[in-house]
């Protein structure tokens, strides 16, 4: 009888929400299980989610219990970096696979053997190196966002709702700010906003719905990829930063609360 095996595909951010990360993910593991004459039995996946923030991620949960439960007697990944960044995960990850006898494979990262300790020695190198390289592309940009302050400059990975990519406001989202910040100041709900914007059918800059659960819902596009630049503004040039943002995108201080919640 053939090994059964499970696929994990994660990406960290898919801002339009197509997926092609995690299929291209899935394809090549599918291309490995072909090779070594595996039938694949699950898939779990994540998408847009972080392994480094230590955000729960439900496929990895997911994917835990069913090796616990033996469904499956090896697992393919695209690399393991895709698998875990976090050491916490990686024990878990090594408890549960010795115990099981699950075998670990990857595409682009070769075999991890957990069954003994020359194996567990190397994926806690390799975690340490995956670790180490969010950290320090996290200094690298919260350095380049101090900078940014500094200057005063617009910058935006992503378009922010009601901007175009170049900072010149776009109708009919402007519209919708101005009015939502008006709302606010005169008692309306976050929440209450939230839902009227997504009733209204009017997308997010990154397309996707908002979430009516938490105050984080109106202010997500804008608040959340310039908290590292609000940061050092206050600390640097709080003057001078706050006179150079767009008057529109004021409103994300409204909701600083809810944005933290979430």
């Amino acid at each position: 009888m053939g090994m059964h095996t499970a696929i994990y595909t994660r990406i960290s951010n898919d801002p339009t929400g197509h997926q092609l990360g995690v299929t291209r993910q899935l394809e090549d593991c599918r291309a490995l299980a072909d090779r070594l004459g595996w039938e694949v039995a699950a898939h779990f996946d994540d998408n847009d989610l972080s392994a480094f923030t230590g955000k729960t991620r439900p496929g990895f949960e997911a994917m835990l219990d069913a090796m616990k439960r033996s469904e499956f007697d090896a697992l393919i990944c695209w690399h393991p970096d895709r698998l875990y960044r976090s050491m916490k995960d990686l024990e878990r990850l090594i408890e549960v696979a010795d115990a099981a006898g699950v075998a670990i494979r990857s595409v682009n990262g070769g075999d991890l053997d957990l069954s003994n300790s020359s194996g567990r020695m190397l994926a806690r190198i390799l975690g340490s190196v995956a670790r180490q390289e969010s950290e320090h592309k996290g200094e690298r940009q919260r350095r380049a966002n101090i900078q940014r302050a500094e200057a005063g400059s617009w910058w935006s990975s992503q378009r922010c709702f009601g901007y175009t990519q170049d900072a010149e406001p776009i109708e009919p989202e402007a519209s919708m700010i101005r009015q939502a910040a008006a709302d606010v100041l005169a008692g309306t709900s976050l929440r209450a906003i939230a839902r009227a914007w997504n009733e209204s059918g009017v997308p997010n800059s990154v397309y996707r719905r908002r979430r009516c659960t938490t105050g984080a819902a109106l202010t997500r596009d804008g608040h959340r990829r310039r908290q590292g630049t609000q940061r050092a503004a206050r600390a640097e040039r709080p003057t001078q930063a706050a006179a150079a943002q767009p008057p529109i995108r004021r409103v994300a201080v409204l909701s600083r609360q809810g944005d933290r919640a979430g």
